[in-house]
């Protein structure tokens, strides 16, 4: 059975974590406004390659009953979201927590809250963002009591320094990750259970509104812990300008924003279009950027990290 120790100690990720205590507030000390509580719950439900009509995803957002699978998946989301947000500042977490959210989560669809039953195999992404590779997580027979050890362990994290406790946050969501414990809604989970973690650490996270989590890695934490940590500075200081995009159902839709900014002239990566549209999802990009491709619009540029993507006259 895998041992979880939180701790992490990283030169890579030393530069970020002394910029982040400077952040440390009260727990609870800041609200999530309306854009902020968009890009959540829409960002926890696109993890899981959850895409929705913004017309749709706007009602559902309102409050609206779900009309098929994803939307109930976003539902969920966004009850789960909503309910943590009432409860900032409470340092409750415990195993029973977590399946308690993933109920949450899944109340709108067929079950939650119970652990995988069967072995399962998830895709490994690979540092160019491509799913070559495929690693099978901790079996069904053991999650009960990795997810134990898990959470005792971040519990003793709580009592280490401020900087030991912000550590342990990506350090949980990598291990949460692979453990995989439930047979759907690892990746919706996981986004909004590092929004709870942050906040019980009195890091306000619900004010992080481009805040994304990293691909997982498999069993390891280099490099998820500095590129999570790296993302949530950089998305603070984003927020301080603001750089939030326009808000949901106002203005050009997310796709329309996409092919305009990678067709606005020059050549244009991934990254940087989800860099300056803080609310579009990599899955979102690659799909536009695929039906530019296919429609004659754009062509691709390299290979790997350094793909690029080029208007064609």
């Amino acid at each position: 059975m895998k041992s979880f120790d939180l701790s992490y100690s990283h030169e890579q990720a030393q530069p970020d974590i002394d910029a982040l205590l400077a952040l440390r507030a009260p727990p609870g000390a800041s609200d999530a406004d309306a854009d902020a509580r968009q890009f959540h719950i829409l960002q926890a439900a696109e993890s899981d390659g959850i895409l929705i009509g913004e017309s749709r995803a706007l009602a559902v957002l309102s409050g609206e009953a779900p009309r098929s699978a994803d939307e109930a998946a976003l539902a969920g989301a966004r009850d789960c979201f909503d309910l943590l947000c009432s409860r900032a500042g409470a340092p409750c977490f415990s195993e029973r927590e977590v399946r308690l959210l993933h109920m949450l989560t899944e109340s709108h669809g067929p079950g939650g809250g119970k652990y995988k039953t069967s072995n399962n195999i998830v895709p490994y992404i690979t540092e160019e963002g491509k799913k070559s590779a495929r690693i099978a997580p901790v079996p069904a027979a053991e999650v009960p009591e990795a997810m134990q050890r898990l959470s005792d362990a971040f519990k003793a994290a709580l009592a280490g320094s401020p900087s030991a406790q912000l550590a342990a946050v990506p350090c949980f969501v990598a291990d949460f990750l692979y453990i995989s414990p439930f047979a759907d809604g690892n990746g919706r989970l996981a986004r909004l259970l590092a929004l709870q973690l942050l906040d019980i650490c009195g890091f306000g996270a619900w004010r992080f509104a481009p805040f994304r989590i990293p691909a997982p890695q498999g069993d390891t934490r280099h490099p998820f812990v500095p590129q999570f940590l790296k993302n949530l500075r950089a998305c603070h200081e984003k927020t301080r300008r603001p750089a939030i995009a326009p808000p949901l159902g106002g203005g050009l839709t997310k796709r329309e924003r996409i092919a305009a900014a990678a067709l606005s002239g020059g050549e244009v990566s991934k990254h940087s279009l989800c860099e300056a549209l803080p609310d579009v999802s990599v899955t979102l990009a690659e799909l536009v950027l695929g039906e530019l491709i296919r429609g004659g619009k754009l062509v691709k540029v390299g290979a790997g990290r350094a793909t690029k993507y080029r208007p064609l006259p």
